[in-house]
């Protein structure tokens, strides 16, 4: 009877899938499908248990699960094989590897430094710990792990671009603690690899989120190729030349002197998904807000030629504004300026006050102000309770930056958008939409706002 047990339990979650076959109608396919779903997963775990008591294809399985993304699955394989040889230092070093990538840092931690313990002498287990470390930010400790891999092997590449990937974090941290500095990531810096998906490396994101919650701003160089934002900016100055005097628009909000909001139309070029879903940005907001949030806003700031100096701001009351503890909240919205021409001395930039997100509006002057830079093709993200003023534009020419604004899905912007809508987002923009950024602008959609 024991033995015929896994069988016998295989088999009743296949004849449960199958009889949804005989479920009526469509009125409730979604829900139907996800029950479907979630058996076939049910049935896959119960494959994996079986497979499990075998070493060498737990080994096997675990590893193609790895190559397909499924690291829930790999670490569920090699989690048993830990319990069944909790001293052998491979095994160990192999479930700390995955993990790591399961984004489970505690676990991976405790079972590298197990495996390291049990064989100091393998230069690969020291990488491993390096690598958990470094995404944790416990800087001096992954260089450690890091050197004493290269000394025990000097030809390993992993660990001298480890210990590389480290001292450029730790330089980023202290620039950012400057006075006079904006906090700066860079996807191009010198001597670091970066992640061929184009996309910011783990540790990358864990900086950038340490960066942007200390200081409430961050600027990010190399986050868009420079020809896509050429292109949005000849698009721009030819679409919304109307705007580029000093008259009251009504269909725009002023902002200050020579300076207006409008709302950006959601048609091509500005229907580029690598822009509202920029693959190296996304993942460090998708951080900062708890993986759950929409895109708020998709609008354009002009500062014509000749525009003052703004006054001191914050663009959002706070969330409660009598609360003592109102400062400490965590995120509830990111801004990203995405400059269409470069922000300097001469165009203006977005004067910023670091750590303002933390204080009053009125304590944020005395605190000192930073000026960015910006070039094209860079972003600068801002904590939507950070104080700054817009710069005057001192050049000839009109200052357009866009700005999007990504918050979590309960909040709404109730003061800025009494001139115009947060959005405008055509039907045949929202169809063609990426199925992983679709959720961005469902809100408004189910609302009936196109």
């Amino acid at each position: 009877l024991k033995s015929a047990i896994p069988a016998t339990v295989c088999a009743g979650v296949i004849q449960f899938i199958l009889n949804f076959a005989n479920f009526p109608g469509e009125s409730r396919r979604e829900a139907v499908g996800d029950t479907l779903r979630s058996r076939l997963s049910n049935l896959l775990d119960m494959c994996d248990l079986l497979a499990a008591r075998d070493p060498a294809s737990a080994i096997e399985y675990a590893q193609d699960y790895e190559s397909r993304g499924e690291f829930r699955r790999a670490q569920n394989l090699l989690q048993d094989q830990v319990a069944r040889r909790p001293n052998d230092a491979a095994a160990l070093a192999r479930f700390g590897r995955i993990c790591r990538l399961n984004d489970h840092p505690e676990l991976s931690l405790e079972a590298l430094r197990e495996a390291v313990a049990f064989a100091p002498e393998h230069a690969d287990h020291h990488v491993e710990l390096g690598l958990t470390l470094l995404e944790q930010l416990t800087l001096d400790e992954a260089t450690a792990s890091f050197a004493q891999a290269a000394v025990q092997m000097p030809t390993l590449a992993t660990a001298h671009e480890g210990l590389s990937r480290a001292a450029e974090l730790k330089r980023l941290r202290q620039a950012a603690a400057e006075p006079s500095n904006v906090p700066l990531m860079s996807y191009q810096t010198q001597g670091v690899a970066h992640d061929a998906a184009d996309k910011p490396r783990p540790e990358q994101v864990a900086m950038a989120c340490e960066l942007f919650n200390t200081y409430g701003a961050l600027q990010i160089d190399d986050a868009f190729p420079v020809e896509t934002i050429l292109r949005l900016q000849e698009a721009f100055m030819s679409r919304y030349q109307r705007y580029f005097t000093d008259d009251d628009h009504p269909d725009a909000l002023r902002l200050g002197d020579k300076r207006f909001m409008l709302t950006v139309d959601m048609m091509a070029p500005f229907d580029d998904a690598s822009i509202f879903g920029a693959p190296k940005v996304l993942p460090i907001i998708r951080h900062l807000l708890d993986n759950n949030f929409v895109l708020g806003a998709y609008t354009a700031a002009i500062s014509l030629p000749g525009s003052s100096d703004q006054r001191l701001h914050k663009d959002h009351p706070a969330l409660y504004p009598g609360a003592e503890w109102r400062h400490k909240l965590p995120s509830f919205a990111v801004q990203m300026i995405v400059p269409l021409v470069p922000l300097d001395a001469s165009t203006g930039t977005t004067r910023i006050y670091k750590g303002s997100h933390r204080f009053s509006t009125d304590d944020a002057e005395a605190s000192g102000h930073q000026d960015p830079v910006v070039p094209m093709g860079s972003c600068l993200l801002t904590d939507f309770r950070c104080a700054h003023r817009g710069l005057g534009n001192r050049s000839d020419r009109v200052r357009p930056i866009l700005t999007l604004i990504y918050n979590r899905p309960w909040f709404r912007d109730f003061k800025n958008y009494a001139a115009q809508p947060p959005l405008r987002v055509p039907d045949e923009t929202f169809a063609k939409l990426p199925d992983d950024l679709r959720p961005l602008l469902a809100w408004w959609k189910d609302n009936g706002r196109g």
